[in-house]
């Protein structure tokens, strides 16, 4: 609420200026565009490589759950195998060998770059018994964790399709018409 008010203040500062208001807003569309996965990202992160053994082969559960971890330790983007990652990707396992995401055929072994503090990021993976690597080795996968300063994550290359949300609500929930 804070940062909202403090752009629209912002806004009416420079739209009585008269001249840097489109400026404001390339910069919100911009960052959108970012944060939606629109546009080919860089900065600071992990790389994870994530591959079968003799032992087990990747499950989609395991690349589920490393999603999950890196997005609760604070990952700004993700990709596995540069299939970006957004918030309505699924991951399946349809024949038990390749595997699905967004549609997308993926194979062995998974590369899965993830954008955000790199420190954070390796740590909470890294966490002694309880943390993603520790855990998958445990279950016989082969797990590499890197660090970066400049990993690229592509933009989502599919079609965004909003089919059932429309802006904002003029109706109470039971006035609503179905």
């Amino acid at each position: 609420l804070e940062a909202n008010q403090k752009s629209i203040d912002e806004y009416q500062q420079k739209i009585e200026q008269n001249g840097e208001a489109s400026e404001l807003v390339d910069k919100d569309l911009e960052e959108s565009n970012m944060i939606l996965g629109k546009t080919d990202v860089y900065g600071e992160g992990v790389i994870i490589t994530l591959s079968s053994t003799n032992e087990r082969d990747v499950k989609y559960r395991d690349l589920l759950e490393l999603i999950n971890e890196l997005r609760y330790a604070g990952a700004e983007a993700i990709s596995i195998n540069d299939v970006r990652i957004l918030g309505s990707t699924y991951v399946a396992q349809p024949d038990g060998v390749l595997m699905l995401i967004k549609g997308q055929r993926i194979t062995s072994p998974y590369v899965i770059k993830a954008i955000g503090n790199q420190t954070y990021l390796s740590s909470m993976l890294n966490l002694k018994d309880s943390g993603y690597i520790d855990k998958a080795k445990a279950v016989g996968l082969n797990v590499k964790l890197e660090t970066g300063k400049n990993i690229k994550i592509l933009k989502y290359s599919g079609e965004m399709e909003i089919k059932y949300m429309k802006e904002g609500a003029n109706k109470p929930w039971f006035l609503l018409q179905l």
